[in-house]
């Protein structure tokens, strides 16, 4: 893989994740819930965004952040 390619993707990964993490403060509890276990999903890249969204103003947020992080049984999210 070229290197502008790995670097392209990891833009549209972070782009994706971020997507999902904001549909977590959406309305509809069923696209929440495809958001949540997306982003348990794509594992390991999803848990430095779903950490920053523990500190979000919104509630839902914060408790689907806080559930995909208990999927996902990550070492980096114990401290948060």
């Amino acid at each position: 893989m070229a290197e502008g390619e790995k670097s392209g993707q990891t833009r549209a990964d972070s782009k994706t994740i971020r997507s999902l993490v904001a549909a977590l403060a959406s309305e509809d509890g069923q696209l929440r819930e495809k958001s949540r276990d997306s982003l348990v999903a794509l594992g390991d890249a999803a848990v430095p965004f779903l950490i920053k969204a523990l500190s979000s103003r919104r509630a839902t947020v914060r408790w689907e952040a806080a559930k995909a992080l208990e999927k996902l049984n990550s070492p980096e999210a114990a401290p948060a």
